[in-house]
C-alpha cells in the first residue's frame, strides 16, 4: 500500500510543518506534496528527498486552496495507491502506516470504491461518532446541524459503528467529512465531483462528500484505527481558551472566520430547511441558549447585543449565498 501525502499550507507555519513532514519520513512515508498556498514557504526549507513543494501564487482562501490541491492529486489505475490530504498543523500517530493496509484491506472485501476518514483524535464530533455511532448525518430543519431536540433525534437516527476482528477495525459511515486527514484512492480521482472554490472558507469539504455520494455513490466512512492529531491543541504551549461558548458567541474566535464560517454553515443550514416554522423555532432557541451563555460567561451585554447583529448580518449573507450556489 502506497500513501501519498499532500499538505496544503495555508498560513506561515514553519514549525508545525516541519514537525508534520519529518515525522512521515521517519515513518517510511515518501513521495510529499506540499501545496503552498500564498504561504512564501522557501524552497530550500525542505531540502528533503521526495519532498516536492507546489506553490499557488495567492492565498484566495481555504476553499481554493483546497482545490487547486485536488487539481494536482495522483491519479492512475493503481487499486494500492491512495491520496492522503492533511493540513500543515496536523500529525500522525505512529502506528498510521502500520494500520493503513489493515483497514484498506478490509474495506477492499465489500467495496471498491470509496472515500476514508481518517480519526480526528480532537475533534469531539467525530470523535463521539467513532465511539457512541452518533452518525454525523444533517437533521432536517436544523441550524448549524443544531437542533433543540437533538439528543432524542440521536437516539432515533443512531447507527453503531461496524466492529471487526474482535475491535482492531471499527468503521461508521457517514454523510460529510472534512478534508484534514480524508483518503482518496488515485484511481477514483477521475471519478469524483472535484470540491468547488466558492465558498472561501468553511463547508467544502461537506459539499464535497455530499456531492459525491448523492450523485456519484460513493460511501464515505470513518474509522477508529487511523489517528491524526492537532498539533496546536497537542502543544503544551498553547494557552487554553478563556470561554467554553459557541464559537460563533466566543470572544477569543477570529471575527474574520468566523463570517464566514457563520455565512457558510448558515448557507448548507437553508438546504436543509423543509418546514419553516421548525426550523424558525430552532434558529430562535439556538440564539437565546447560546446569547443568555455568552451573557453569562462574558457579563459584557454590549458584546452579546454586537454579536447577535454581526451573527443575523453574516445569516443574510448565507441567505443571498444560496441564490449564487444550487448544488
Amino acid at each position: 500500500m502506497k500513501i501519498i501525502p499532500f499538505i496544503l499550507t495555508n498560513f506561515e507555519r514553519p514549525f508545525y510543518l516541519n514537525k508534520l513532514v519529518t515525522s512521515l519520513i521517519d515513518m517510511g512515508i515518501n513521495d510529499i506534496h506540499i501545496i503552498d498556498n500564498g504561504s512564501n514557504i522557501k524552497n530550500d526549507l525542505f531540502l528533503i528527498k521526495n519532498t516536492r513543494i507546489i506553490k499557488k501564487k495567492e492565498n484566495t482562501g481555504g476553499s481554493a486552496g483546497m482545490n487547486f490541491l485536488f487539481k494536482n492529486l495522483i491519479k492512475n489505475d493503481q487499486h494500492d495507491q491512495f491520496n492522503l490530504i492533511l493540513d500543515d498543523d496536523l500529525i500522525l500517530d505512529s502506528e498510521y502506516k502500520k494500520n493503513f493496509a489493515l483497514i484498506i484491506n478490509f474495506i477492499l472485501t465489500f467495496q471498491k470504491k470509496f472515500i476514508l476518514l481518517s480519526r480526528r483524535v480532537n475533534r469531539a464530533e467525530w470523535e463521539n461518532q467513532i465511539n457512541f455511532g452518533h452518525m454525523n448525518f444533517d437533521i432536517p430543519n436544523s441550524v448549524f446541524n443544531w437542533f433543540w431536540l437533538k439528543s432524542i433525534l440521536y437516539k432515533m437516527i443512531k447507527k453503531k459503528p461496524v466492529n471487526y476482528d474482535l475491535g482492531r477495525v471499527s468503521l461508521c459511515e457517514c454523510d460529510k467529512g472534512h478534508f484534514g486527514g480524508m483518503i482518496i484512492p488515485t484511481n477514483l480521482v477521475d471519478k469524483i465531483i472535484m470540491p468547488s472554490s466558492e465558498l472561501y472558507l468553511y463547508a467544502d469539504d461537506h459539499r464535497f462528500t455530499r456531492n459525491n455520494y448523492n450523485q456519484n455513490n460513493i460511501p464515505l466512512y470513518q474509522t477508529s484505527i487511523l489517528k491524526i492529531f492537532d498539533q496546536d491543541l497537542n502543544d503544551k504551549k498553547n494557552k487554553k481558551k478563556k470561554y467554553k461558548l459557541n464559537s460563533a458567541f466566543n470572544p477569543d474566535t477570529d471575527i474574520e472566520s468566523l463570517k464566514y464560517q457563520i455565512r457558510n454553515h448558515f448557507f448548507e443550514s437553508l438546504k436543509l430547511k423543509s418546514k419553516s416554522r421548525i426550523f424558525n423555532t430552532n434558529l430562535i432557541f439556538w440564539f437565546v441558549l447560546n446569547s443568555w451563555a455568552c451573557l453569562i460567561q462574558t457579563k459584557n451585554i454590549i458584546f452579546v447585543i454586537k454579536r447577535i447583529l454581526f451573527i443575523y448580518k453574516c445569516m443574510k449573507e448565507g441567505q443571498k449565498l444560496k441564490n449564487l450556489i444550487r448544488n
